[in-house]
């Protein structure tokens, strides 16, 4: 354009020339007539915008910006007001315009500053296209395509600026669109962008990357206001759809290259699904890390199983006896030796197992090995029975009840040789299915063993429905044994369910005589624990318990008869002193003797309870250290000194401490029971008390026992002191 023949026009003649030249221009051109502030264009915009048809005469500048988008007009405003004001030439921009139809359309909007009617008048001629934007906008939603967002984040990355990067999928948008239409899921993703752009407070940034995903550049935000942010889109989207969010910082103190940037907000992403979606989660170097040795370790792992499960070794851990510690069997235990980690821990490897589907062959693998194993240590102990974990992914695996069986044939091992062991906090709510699997393996003579007892839900509901012949007792509950009355009595109710139902019960985790002193009373079936031993490979455990000609068995028996002479005189004090200290006699002023002075140093106090319910008559007798420690004058008659006691239980425990002194009277058994009372000086203790109900006296119900605090009694192991 020759802009000196332009500056002798005015502004119609202006206006004409440039109509020829918007002939072969498909967007229309205009000119801006800056000193009256009106635009004339060129072809008919009011045919798409909601004007009055006046190209010709030209429209006034508000009447434009009055259908810019709103959240565009800041920046259109802002541009005029330079150009106004001298401070820029030319007129570049984009945004977007609301149509007759009610949409946002896209205008790229390229216009140069000439002066014309020879310098006295400033017009702009420009061209508004909306064809630029066809392959850079998301038709649907009106957001950036994500073709070069890429080279806008690294431009602000570079700039300096410290924010977020967002990448943000859609929560199950497959699953909206088939029970609503895929028309309603267009109107989410619709909504989605516009919930975006209404918090970030601009279009640029935010960008439609796939169907159901999105990314959002979120400068100057540290972690806390990027979540802000998130909840609060969240919060607007909540009756629609739920979005989940990775997000990785930029410029936050750590170098990180493009690559690595989105690379980290994708595993964000991948770990906010994992969380249950509808969740932010930021990334971090240390999980990444944790991540990318997962990674490793399944590729590692995946090699070893073409090579024969090379790397994996099977440990024993020996299957006690409950009456007399002979050897009834061994737990097969899978352990891994990786070549660039070493010995690593199961908790390291076998949830990756489960998860990946690998523990299917290497499950089959560990049973044929213990199987091997088993048929060897039978030639010596012919009823010698080996365990086997069983993982809810081999169980839900199709034919893997006759794959067991196939094991046992091909090794030629009779199903009296293998037990298989359900972990009880696995999800067995498909009882039917299961029980059919359990009846093939128990025709077989294979023994069904449940794992971890007491760790999952609905327990006792298990062995009604589920086909089981032993019951593995969890560790947590048997290391705590000796502190935890709860404890004792939980072992205690499942032994005694089981010995109804035909079921045998096995303590795992048995670690110390002491425990091993107290678990006698309930005479289980099967003990296991490292008091017996830690789990070894085959040769030591051979040595260990099959071969009697090793000194190693010799060490083993020489362990056996100590636990079977654990008499009265040994027994731990908390539980069974009393019974060595007290006499038959049950004279009410109880009999002081040689041991008052170890009772009186241990700080328990013996007593002696007579009732008559009928009657309503109770009467608490107290030995001098029981007085003590309870603090009751010695001016108290009986029933003032059981008053002074039973009132004194806080409210929460009343009720458990009468069942308690109920189950005394109605069993004939040793009872524990632990508690908080009301100390006349200390406030509330805890306290612990042992009971039997011996002979009647003068026609009362006695019971005689022992009471201690033990709020403050340092309690340790049997090995914490060396061996």
């Amino acid at each position: 354009m020759n802009l000196e023949i332009l500056k002798k026009l005015n502004i119609q003649e202006c206006l004409k020339l440039v109509e020829v030249m918007n002939t072969n221009i498909p967007d229309p051109m205009y000119v801006w007539d800056l000193e009256e502030d009106k635009i004339y264009f060129t072809k008919m915009v009011s045919e798409n915008f909601v004007l009055q048809p006046k190209e010709s005469m030209g429209f006034e500048l508000q009447e434009i910006l009055n259908l810019t988008y709103p959240l565009d007009r800041p920046r259109i405003e802002k541009q005029i007001f330079r150009i106004a004001n001298g401070l820029e030439r030319d007129f570049v921009v984009e945004y977007r315009m609301v149509n007759r139809k009610g949409k946002r359309v896209w205008i790229n909007n390229k216009g140069q500053q000439i002066t014309i009617e020879n310098g006295e008048r400033r017009v702009i001629i420009g061209c508004c296209s909306t064809s630029v934007f066809d392959t850079r906008v998301d038709k649907l939603t009106g957001l950036s395509l994500g073709l070069n967002w890429r080279e806008d984040l690294l431009s602000v990355v570079e700039e300096g600026s410290q924010g977020h990067l967002f990448i943000a999928d859609v929560d199950d948008l497959a699953a909206i669109n088939a029970q609503k239409g895929r028309a309603y899921g267009d109107k989410v993703l619709q909504e989605i962008a516009n919930v975006l752009e209404k918090h970030l407070g601009q279009w640029n940034g935010i960008y439609r990357l796939s169907g159901d995903r999105f990314a959002v550049i979120l400068q100057h935000a540290n972690q806390e206001r990027a979540t802000a942010f998130y909840e609060k889109v969240r919060l607007d989207l909540a009756k629609l759809c739920t979005l989940s969010v990775g997000a990785a910082g930029f410029n936050m103190g750590e170098s990180r290259t493009l690559q690595e940037l989105l690379q980290y907000a994708e595993t964000a992403l991948v770990k906010a699904k994992k969380h249950g979606k509808n969740v932010i989660c930021f990334f971090s170097t240390e999980q990444y890390n944790r991540y990318l040795t997962q990674i490793n370790l399944q590729d590692e792992i995946r090699t070893s199983i073409l090579n024969d499960c090379e790397g994996f070794f099977v440990c024993y851990q020996p299957l006690v006896d409950g009456k007399n510690f002979s050897l009834l069997g061994a737990e097969a235990l899978l352990r891994y030796r990786s070549p660039n980690r070493g010995l690593m821990s199961p908790g390291e490897f076998i949830m990756l197992l489960e998860r990946t589907g690998m523990i299917c062959p290497v499950g089959k693998w560990i049973l044929r090995e213990a199987l091997k194993q088993c048929m060897e240590w039978r030639k010596v102990i012919p009823d010698f029975r080996v365990s086997v974990n069983v993982s809810y992914v081999q169980l839900n695996q199709d034919g893997f009840g006759r794959e067991v069986l196939e094991v046992l044939e091909e090794l030629g091992a009779p199903g009296e040789a293998l037990t298989l062991e359900i972990t009880e906090s696995m999800h067995l709510r498909d009882f039917e299915k299961f029980n059919k699997i359990f009846s093939l393996w128990k025709q077989a003579g294979i023994y069904i063993a449940v794992d971890d007892f007491g760790t999952g839900y609905s327990s006792l509901s298990y062995l009604k429905k589920l086909q089981f012949d032993i019951i593995k007792i969890d560790q947590c509950f048997v290391s705590e044994v000796t502190e935890s009355a709860y404890n004792y009595r939980l072992i205690s109710t499942v032994q005694e369910l089981a010995t109804f139902s035909r079921i045998r019960i096995c303590l795992e985790g048995v670690e110390t005589e002491k425990q091993l002193r107290l678990l006698n009373d309930l005479q289980p079936d099967i003990y296991q624990g490292y008091l017996f031993s830690r789990p070894v490979e085959a040769p030591l455990f051979t040595s260990s318990f099959v071969d009697n000609g090793a000194d190693a068995y010799a060490d083993y028996n020489q362990k056996v008869q100590r636990f079977t002479s654990l008499d009265a005189k040994e027994r731990m004090l908390d539980s069974h002193l009393l019974w060595n200290l007290m006499y038959d006699d049950p004279g009410y002023d109880v009999v002081r003797s040689n041991s008052e002075n170890i009772l009186r140093d241990l700080e328990l106090g013996l007593w002696i309870i007579r009732m008559a319910p009928n009657v309503k008559l109770y009467e608490l007798f107290l030995d001098k250290n029981c007085s003590e420690i309870m603090a009751v004058s010695k001016a108290l008659s009986p029933q003032e000194c059981y008053a002074h006691w039973s009132d004194r239980v806080c409210p929460e425990c009343q009720h458990y401490v009468l069942q308690m002194l109920a189950k005394m009277v109605n069993s004939g058994k040793i009872v524990q029971l632990e508690y908080n009372w009301q100390h006349p000086k200390f406030g509330i203790v805890r306290v612990r008390s042992v009971g039997i109900r011996t002979a009647d006296s003068n026609g009362m119900v006695t019971l005689k026992g022992y009471h201690r605090v033990i709020s403050n009694i340092i309690q340790t192991s049997f090995l914490d002191g060396g061996e």
